[in-house]
């Protein structure tokens, strides 16, 4: 005969038991909830957007011209981006007079202005300003550029004229 003590201790075994999977289980469905929730966030806060040509044009010159990032730029070019060379040619220019000249120069856009061209194609008018202290006086020079922007899943810079 068994003591009395033997079924008990198996109804602990057994309880003990149920309750360890159960919490395994909890901990196994928040960990995958919780390494989803991390994904999506970190999807929605790298996602290149493309959806509006005038932030196109602003993420476009920023990441080419202040973080001088051409991985980035290339984030926001399209396809052809053969008429993007004068602008290609004033980041030269901003690099070459900053060596000359042993200055940092900084780069701020202005005066943004959409001029509607058709549902594919949207012209962007804006001023870049370069700004430097040169022998303890701080200078600027501001430009007028237009830059063509297409929608190709998505809105992507495809063109750049100084105009004034």
């Amino acid at each position: 005969m068994q003591p009395a003590s033997e079924p008990r201790a198996k109804a602990r075994r057994s309880w003990t038991w149920r309750i360890v999977v159960t919490l395994l289980v909890v901990v196994a469905a928040g960990t995958t909830g919780a390494a989803g929730i991390a994904f999506f966030a970190y999807d929605q806060a790298t996602r290149i957007d493309r959806s509006d040509p005038d932030l196109v044009v602003t993420n476009y010159l920023r990441a080419l011209l202040n973080e001088r990032d051409e991985t980035r730029a290339a984030l926001y070019v399209c396809s052809d981006a053969s008429g993007l060379s004068e602008i290609r040619a004033l980041r030269e220019q901003i690099e070459s007079q900053e060596q000359e000249l042993g200055v940092v120069m900084s780069v701020s856009l202005e005066d943004l202005q959409r001029e509607e061209s058709g549902q594919r194609v949207v012209n962007v008018g804006i001023s870049i300003r370069r700004a430097a202290v040169i022998d303890g006086i701080r200078q600027s020079v501001a430009d007028r550029w237009r830059f063509k922007v297409v929608n190709e899943s998505g809105w992507r810079v495809c063109g750049a004229t100084k105009t004034a």
